[in-house]
């Protein structure tokens, strides 16, 4: 009776190991499920990513060069304004007053000059003796300097306007008449790699990360727009200068403008440290070719560059293992190699092995995960069939003779009995 029972113990562990099996063989027809594609003509691309501001392609601030009281603010915010064209005026009455002066000493050296010329000229004549009462040279020297005092007069009453040194857009306003300012004061910014000139101070630099006002006025070119992007140090290798890129502005429900690329940092911008590895960001500069409806100056937006674009026969790449697919021929399913051009985000083009129209088997990455699983669920099946036989073998010799045997280990599962010998 004892060994009836430990039989019965046995045989029902087997069936749990044999239900093992069957679920892994049930899970290898679902997660092996591929499709066929058909070799077509197509694009393969490959791409990096990074996000960032929008800002203005240049902005600069700019100040009075020198000190007075702001008599006259001739432009207000958002304002379209021309190069050259007066933004602003300081109180100029001392600076009209010091030209005039200048200019009376000016005209006094002239008239000077030509009295010693005309003095030289007689004595040079007269052979009988007399001088010049003034020499040529330092009458000459006079004129010199009243003209210089001229020119320094007439820089000063420039310096009284504020003039755009660009055509732009006036972004801000800091100042309003009868206000007193100190000439080139402030901390001015620009977001340009060049230095213009104009009457009024001003600043410049490289940056395109946009930066609070400091200047009387600030005018930004908001026509073009830039966006800084910091991209992996693995990705920068692959980023040039002139490479198409597409922005895709967040708040415009992920409006899509053409861009390229214009600069590429030499210096890492950040470095992120885990453990005992860092990861390192380069910045690139992206600038937008195109404009559109409500995309605006700091707005944060994406941008995806093409780092390799190649047109030709592609395939999707999961149809790629190494330097194999799988192509179907009627019905039959053989191995081919390949040659691989530029490897995309989504497909892979072939230079060479396949043509136009054949058909290849595309085996998704969740089905190779199911394989792999379902592999291991066998394997364990087979594990749990062989020591549960074990088990049923050692009950069986346990009992001897007379008693009802298992085999032990056998296939998977090892359902099978060896009858005992004897009668119970």
């Amino acid at each position: 009776m004892l060994a009836i029972t430990l039989g019965v113990a046995a045989v029902a562990a087997l069936g749990s190991a044999v239900a093992v099996g069957a679920s892994g063989e049930g899970s290898t027809a679902t997660a092996a499920t591929t499709r066929t594609v058909t070799v077509t003509k197509g694009v393969a691309e490959s791409m990096v990513s990074g996000t960032g501001s929008l800002a203005p392609s240049k902005q600069i601030d700019l100040d009075f060069a020198t000190s007075g009281t702001v008599t006259h603010v001739y432009v207000k915010v958002g304002e379209h304004v021309r190069k050259g064209q007066l933004l602003g005026r300081l109180d100029r009455t001392s600076a009209d007053v010091a030209l005039q002066a200048a200019q009376a000493q000016l005209d006094d050296a002239e008239q000077g000059l030509a009295t010693a010329q005309g003095q030289s000229s007689t004595a040079t004549a007269n052979t009988g003796g007399g001088s010049a009462t003034t020499s040529v040279p330092s009458a000459q020297a006079a004129v010199a300097s009243a003209q210089l005092a001229v020119q320094q007069a007439e820089d000063a009453v420039a310096a009284t306007g504020l003039r755009a040194p660009m055509a732009a857009t006036v972004a801000s306003v800091t100042g309003q008449v009868g206000d007193q300012v100190n000439g080139g004061s402030s901390n001015n910014s620009s977001q340009d790699s060049g230095a213009s000139t104009a009457a009024g101070g001003q600043s410049s630099g490289s940056s395109s990360t946009s930066a609070p006002s400091t200047g009387f006025v600030t005018l930004a070119k908001l026509h073009t727009l830039t966006m800084d992007v910091e991209l992996s140090e693995s990705d920068i290798g692959s980023v040039k200068v002139g490479q198409s890129a597409t922005v895709t502005v967040n708040a415009l429900d992920g409006q899509q403008i053409a861009a390229h690329v214009s600069a590429i940092g030499v210096l890492p911008t950040s470095s992120t440290t885990t453990g005992s590895s860092g990861a390192v960001s380069y910045p690139a500069t992206v600038v937008l070719d195109q404009s559109a409806p409500g995309v605006k100056a700091g707005m944060s937006a994406t941008a995806d560059i093409v780092t390799g674009r190649a047109s030709g026969l592609v395939v999707p790449n999961q149809a790629v293992q190494g330097a194999l697919v799988t192509v179907e021929r009627n019905g039959v399913r053989t191995q081919q190699r390949v040659q691989t051009g530029v490897v995309g985000d989504s497909s892979t083009q072939i230079l060479g092995g396949l043509k136009q129209g054949d058909t290849v088997v595309v085996t998704s990455a969740s089905a190779i995960a199911g394989q792999n699983a379902t592999g291991q669920a066998q394997g364990a099946g087979q594990g749990a069939g062989g020591r549960f036989g074990g088990a049923g073998g050692g009950f069986g010799g346990g009992l001897g003779g007379g008693g009802t045997g298992f085999r032990p280990g056998g296939a998977a599962g090892g359902s099978g009995f060896r009858p005992g010998g004897g009668t119970p």
